[in-house]
């Protein structure tokens, strides 16, 4: 085990944050997927994984995005049901600590941390000036609590409520994504950019404050844009065939955000497996 290895094993479990019972049974890929209950939701006593492969455990437990985790192929495939008691008072942050130690205790899961260059994008101001909308100030009576059910306006995104704080995706089964974006800081949309291109993306806007938007684009062409699908010889540049029925992400944030992703090396955070168990330790 290298040193960077222990610390993180040891001081997880040095912080003694475990759930109060836990059961762990491997279960054949293909079946049910749920993840349900924890601190903020109707059942903050209970957490239940269904379904989840180890690798989905690993990310959940370490709060990553899936491009920063370095993990054999065989986990992937390697998928289990957990049912966990939650300790009274628990935080989200704190049910993340207690997953890590399941992961430690259960399956002598060891990881370290490392940088690396990788190839990413830098977000940063487009040529034709800027089509986001600076949010309004909350209201003393808004209500920013999570709506139970949503409207769809004549163009096919649901609206968000002007006090809620979200991101939204909702694909339409045409081929399109709509996001619908609310109260949103240029991180939050940087990590969200990462999230569906599998790549970092770093801010380079020099945007303060909260931003309203909508994004359209094609559900299957969210393309990194180093893999154009379609590159024009003539000038080299991601061009869209007249068949497609929206533009790339890429293309997408240029268009209707007024902002440019540009390809740039980025150092990146990386967790790495150095030993993990295929069978858990029994219940």
């Amino acid at each position: 085990m290298t040193r960077l290895a222990f610390c993180f094993l040891a001081a997880a479990l040095a912080r003694g944050q475990q759930f109060e019972a836990v059961s762990v049974k491997p279960v054949a890929p293909g079946g049910e997927q749920r993840i349900a209950g924890g601190p903020g939701t109707s059942s903050p006593g209970q957490i239940v994984y269904l379904g989840q492969s180890l690798r989905t455990l690993v990310f959940l437990a370490y709060r990553l995005q899936f491009y920063q985790l370095t993990t054999p192929a065989w986990m992937d495939q390697a998928n289990f049901d957990v049912v966990a008691k939650v300790p009274p008072g628990a935080t989200p942050n704190d049910l993340r600590v207690m997953l890590q130690n399941l992961l430690a205790e259960r399956f002598a899961l060891k990881v370290h941390r490392e940088s690396r260059a990788a190839a990413g994008y830098v977000l940063r101001p487009g040529k034709g000036g800027l089509r986001l909308k600076a949010s309004p100030p909350l209201s003393p009576d808004a209500d920013t609590g999570f709506p139970s059910r949503f409207d769809v306006d004549k163009d096919g995104f649901l609206v968000l409520p002007p006090g809620v704080a979200n991101m939204i995706t909702f694909p339409t089964g045409s081929g399109i994504s709509r996001t619908t974006g609310g109260r949103q800081s240029m991180a939050a949309l940087c990590t969200w950019l990462g999230r569906q291109l599998q790549q970092p993306v770093q801010d380079e806007t020099g945007l303060a404050g909260l931003y309203d938007f909508r994004l359209a684009f094609a559900t299957d062409s969210v393309t990194p844009l180093g893999r154009p699908r379609f590159n024009d010889a003539a000038t080299g540049t991601d061009e869209l065939r007249a068949s497609d029925p929206a533009p790339t992400l890429p293309q997408a944030v240029e268009a209707q955000l007024g902002l440019k992703l540009e390809l740039r090396n980025l150092p990146v955070d990386y967790l790495v497996i150095d030993h993990i168990e295929r069978k858990p330790i029994e219940n």
